[in-house]
């Protein structure tokens, strides 16, 4: 029986294991030293036959299609160093392993098996595109003993995977952006630079953010290069007359191509990631360098930062953008909720710092929302839209509120149903400005541009609450389209009601407010393109006109006296209103009018003789008003008391006293 041999293990270093093993470690000191340490063992003096180096350069490429810890930085950096000892001078290259065979090398075993899965097969792209990026950094490409074809080839590689997976494009265009900055600071041959581009063009990604950066870096490096024409305008990507193919470009949103362009659409990353790209850094650079600079001129028909700024950042709220926020904010379960959340947060935060941001702010959401039948506050369980509404700056409020005015006349749709619900959200985002806005008028210097908002404000929700435009006029109020609900008329008058509820609690001249909302439609009454919604025959008919020619003399009056002016905008107020409640169709509002103006009579023009009988006769009014449903006439009501309190005396005294009296029973 023949004795068994014993087995024999190969020997093992195990020193390379450990550099090995720390090329994939995370902490990038320890893989820096791991490097090192590996340049020093594999040096040209100890490795140099063509079987160790192919055995070393077999090893350091399959380390690069691991996706093992930071395996790919690690022996990337090992490769690069490895190639530039062995092949970075040609005198000390080895003859039987030239760069092709190194470049057949790194294709072949960068090659995914049939059998690999979806993460095999991913992690040998990320290796073929990252040992393409050790050949470039070298240096061994560029010299002048190696064969063109292999620059040709390795640029090949690159574009190719960039072209075939967007998921790789952005660490593709680093690749060559990195190699177009090694030729630019090297004194290098123009045709490495001049391949570059041709291979940048014949793929196609011209018109990606990493084709712009790579083309500017081009460009201002190398001036004589040749540049292909027909791709962007005067070949300048930040000419004027490119910014809004450039912003979308930088967005990721596809561009259409034109029949006679030669370049495909804008290809899409295909994943989503919280890293900017490096574009951006390279062409705000651009932009930031064009700038003038100590009296110089910027480069003529090139976007100035300012410019590129709004139609890339500030027009952010694109569509899709808009719907994607909303899906993700309206259930805490979807995948980015979290990430949806911070962007609200981030929006306020820099609208609180910077009121203007408000504003652009606003309109993107407004826009990209207008044809939502549910407000983004509502959808989203948030109160965006009400901050913004509060924080935009009273410089941009001339811009916004023409817009709302918009979107109340034409939401958007001929369907009565849905058009109400758009304009319901537009009538509360009006009075909601109004609200947070008017208190200004008295608390900062931008007073006078608050006041006008209310003004307009009010100007629109009276016209539209009482009256329909029929046929085309030459105004600044439209013919809405379709026309104005009852429903929505309805809704108009009870928000009408309560911001001038909210005047008349915070305002310092609630009398001209209400004025102007009567003046307004009074305006509208007498203009024979309007409809109003009031029966306007028999009684009413002959009642209005009495009531515009009466308040007519109460201003006269108010503006003539200054003794009793404090009782004169009482009663200009009072009568205002009572206007405005014989619109809302309260059937006492015609008898109020005649009370008011007997006392009027009684108190102002013979106070002398008839002032007791006045005093009582406000009272009545007065408790009359107290009586309403209305919150808006209690209110009012309380406001001016205090006015006529100084003329009360025992009639009317008695009859508040019997009033509370009453009162007291009926709750016992």
């Amino acid at each position: 029986m023949s004795k068994k041999r014993p087995r024999v293990l190969p020997s093992v270093d195990t020193q390379l294991v450990e550099i090995y093993d720390d090329l994939a470690n995370e902490n990038e000191n320890i893989r820096l030293k791991a490097a090192i340490a590996f340049s020093e063992a594999n040096s040209p003096p100890t490795c140099h036959s063509p079987e160790q180096l192919s055995k070393v350069l077999r090893r350091l490429i399959r380390g690069l299609c691991s996706g093992r810890k930071a395996a790919r930085h690690g022996f990337s950096i090992a490769l690069t160093e490895f190639l530039y000892q062995h092949w970075g001078n040609s005198s000390s290259s080895d003859a039987s392993l030239q760069i092709p065979d190194l470049i057949d090398n790194l294709v072949k075993l960068t090659e995914a098996t049939g059998k690999a899965n979806g993460q095999e097969e991913r992690d040998h792209h990320f290796g073929r595109v990252f040992g393409a990026g050790a050949f470039i950094q070298s240096g061994v490409l560029l010299q002048e003993n190696v064969p063109p074809n292999a620059w040709h080839r390795i640029l090949n590689i690159i574009y190719e995977a960039a072209k075939k997976k967007p998921w790789l494009r952005e660490t593709c265009g680093m690749s060559i952006y990195e190699a177009a900055q090694m030729i630019c600071a090297g004194d290098h041959n123009p045709r490495f630079i001049q391949a570059l581009i041709d291979e940048l063009i014949d793929s196609g990604l011209a018109k990606t953010p990493e084709g712009i950066a790579i083309w500017l870096k081009v460009q201002r490096h190398f001036p004589k290069a040749k540049m292909p024409t027909g791709i962007w305008q005067d070949e300048n990507p930040l000419h004027r007359k490119e910014k809004s193919k450039l912003a979308k470009i930088l967005k990721e949103t596809p561009i259409a191509r034109r029949s006679d362009e030669q370049t495909p659409e804008t290809l899409q990353r295909g994943s989503w990631t919280s890293k900017i790209n490096f574009a951006w850094n390279v062409i705000l650079s651009e932009l930031m360098r064009g700038q003038p600079v100590e009296g110089a001129t910027p480069k003529p028909m090139t976007i100035g930062f300012r410019d590129f700024w709004q139609v890339a950042v500030d027009d952010l709220f694109s569509p899709n953008f808009v719907r994607c926020l909303i899906n993700q904010l309206a259930s805490k379960e979807r995948y980015l909720h979290l990430a949806a959340e911070k962007t609200i947060k981030s929006l306020l935060i820099r609208a609180e710092n910077e009121p203007s941001v408000a504003s652009a702010a606003l309109r993107g959401l407004i826009a990209c929302t207008s044809h939502l039948t549910v407000s983004f506050d509502d959808i989203t369980k948030t109160k965006t839209v009400e901050r913004l509404l509060a924080l935009v700056h009273p410089s941009s409020l001339g811009q916004l509120v023409p817009e709302l005015c918009v979107q109340l006349v034409s939401p958007g749709t001929i369907q009565e149903k849905e058009a109400s619900a758009r304009r319901q959200i537009t009538i509360d985002q009006l009075t909601y400005l109004l609200k947070s806005h008017q208190k200004r008028t008295t608390q900062d210097t931008h007073g006078s541009e608050c006041s006008s908002l209310t003004r307009q404000i009010l100007g629109i929700l009276a016209t539209y609450s009482y009256f329909s435009i029929e046929k085309p006029r030459p105004s600044q109020l439209d013919c809405p389209v379709p026309p104005m609900s009852s429903r929505t008329q309805e809704t108009l008058r009870t928000r009408l009601s309560t911001c001038l509820l909210h005047i008349l609690s915070n305002s310092l001249d609630p009398t001209s407010l209400a004025s102007h909302v009567v003046d307004v439609i009074l305006r509208c009454e007498a203009d024979e393109h309007m409809n109003s919604i009031l029966d306007l025959t028999g009684t009413l008919g002959e009642i209005i006109p009495i009531a515009r020619a009466f308040l007519g003399h109460v201003r006269k009056q108010t503006m003539s006296e200054s003794n009793n002016k404090p009782m004169l905008c009482a009663f200009e107020l009072l009568y205002s209103f009572t206007i405005l409640q014989l619109y809302n169709g309260d059937g006492d509002a015609v008898g109020m009018l005649g009370d008011l103006r007997s006392c009027f009579d009684l108190l102002i023009e013979r106070r002398q003789t008839a002032q007791h009988i006045g005093s009582e006769l406000v009272v009545e009014i007065l408790l009359s008003y107290v009586a309403k449903p209305s919150q808006l006439f209690r209110r009012l009501a309380q406001q001016v008391f205090p006015i006529f309190i100084p003329i009360i005396q025992h009639e009317g005294l008695l009859s508040m006293i019997k009033v509370c009296f009453h009162s007291a029973l009926g709750k016992r």
